[in-house]
């Protein structure tokens, strides 16, 4: 019998407790396994103004997994905001079905795996300041998120986009005169001079007028006119309305009014169509709305 067996048993037992402790203090030592990670991108978008005060996006995002494992429950969750003004969102198609609002999810992707989600939404600007510069600033955020260890859900991936929108404002109106062009028996014309005043930095056309007008509370006239009219960028121009009155339906006070060039109150509405050199909104229906008092006039005055 070998008297070294002994021996050579514990050495073996010790080297092998040195070993495995080698190997827990390695494996103790190892950098902690990263966190899993998504890809987002955002894109196109495509802006498309409804009127002068509503732009609505289109775009698409696209969530991806670059790494070996699963991503399950995910949800998607995208901003937009144009004028600093948060705008609503809904996924146009895709998992959540058409205009369902919110963050899409849950969804899984699995390695390798992309999916594409379409989004609309309309950003209103007529709380923006009419003082205010001619391009909107927007931007687009869209957060993928999943749950961590903990139960409570992280970000994975992020991306975000921005760009600006023309702003396209209304023409100004404003009733500077009633002229007395022509006065008969029983029939009066005038004529109701506008001022038509293009805040914005490219010219527009003003035509296509509709129009009712009241003077001292009763209805005066009626009308549609088209003689375009070009309004300079940041300029003014002058619209006529034609007001034809027979005083046999509004009465002999009204004719005295006018005949003595007196003061008359007055409500005109309508609607005009407004066109810009401008594809974001070649065209759009102007309403107005305006009341006040003028002085009817044989000539009319000048500017001041």
């Amino acid at each position: 019998m070998d008297r070294r067996s002994p021996v050579l048993s514990a050495a073996f037992v010790l080297a092998g407790a040195f070993l495995a402790a080698g190997i827990l203090t390695s494996c103790a030592n190892l950098p902690p396994e990263p966190a899993p990670r998504g890809e987002v991108r955002i894109g196109p978008v495509r802006t498309e103004a409804l009127d002068p005060s509503r732009v609505r996006f289109l775009f698409e995002v696209r969530t991806s997994n670059p790494g070996p494992r699963a991503l399950p429950g995910l949800s998607l969750d995208c901003r937009l905001e144009a004028g600093g003004i948060p705008a609503g969102l809904s996924e146009a198609s895709g998992a959540g079905g058409a205009g369902s609002p919110g963050p899409v999810g849950p969804f899984s992707l699995g390695p390798g795996e992309e999916r594409v989600w379409s989004f609309e939404g309309t950003a209103d600007l007529r709380s923006l300041p009419a003082s205010g510069p001619d391009e909107v600033p927007w931007r687009i955020a869209a957060v993928l998120s999943a749950p961590g260890p903990d139960g409570i859900p992280g970000e994975v991936g992020s991306a975000r986009t921005e760009g600006t929108v023309p702003r396209v404002r209304e023409p100004l109106l404003t009733i500077r005169s009633i002229v007395l062009v022509r006065h008969e028996l029983v029939n009066v014309l005038l004529e109701l001079v506008l001022d038509v005043e293009n805040p914005n930095p490219f010219p527009v056309e003003f035509s296509a007028a509709s129009y009712r007008f009241h003077g001292e509370g009763r209805k005066w006239a009626s009308g549609k006119v088209d003689r375009p009219a070009s309004v300079p960028a940041r300029g003014s121009a002058e619209v006529r309305l034609p007001i034809l009155l027979n005083f046999t339906e509004t009465g002999r006070d009204l004719f005295d009014l006018v005949a003595k060039l007196q003061v008359v109150r007055f409500r005109l509405e309508g609607q005009a169509r407004v066109t810009a050199p401008l594809p974001f909104l070649p065209e759009f229906r102007m309403d107005f709305d305006r009341s006040g008092a003028v002085q009817v006039e044989r000539t009319l005055p000048t500017r001041p």
